[in-house]
């Protein structure tokens, strides 16, 4: 079994190697590399998804204060 890591390197790595076809004027082999990372992106852990998803904070929020941590954290980012 792939680890969370070693699955997010080989999308990384599906994405770059899309471009670099893309840029060499090689459109079918870009859109095998799009549909691999797809594939990859598909298989990501529950887990996964939800440590991205909260990272984005797209997860729902239950209180008044997640929405505030949220809205703070945004405002941090965008300052960055």
């Amino acid at each position: 079994m792939v680890s969370d890591a070693e699955l997010e390197a080989h999308i990384r790595d599906c994405g770059r190697l899309m471009l670099e076809a893309m840029a060499a004027g090689n459109r079918q082999e870009a859109d095998e590399w799009l549909h691999a990372q797809t594939v990859a992106i598909k298989s990501r852990s529950p887990e996964k998804v939800r440590e991205l998803e909260r990272e984005r904070g797209l997860l729902p929020a239950e209180t008044f204060v997640d929405l505030a941590e949220q809205d703070l954290a945004l405002v941090r980012r965008q300052a960055a």
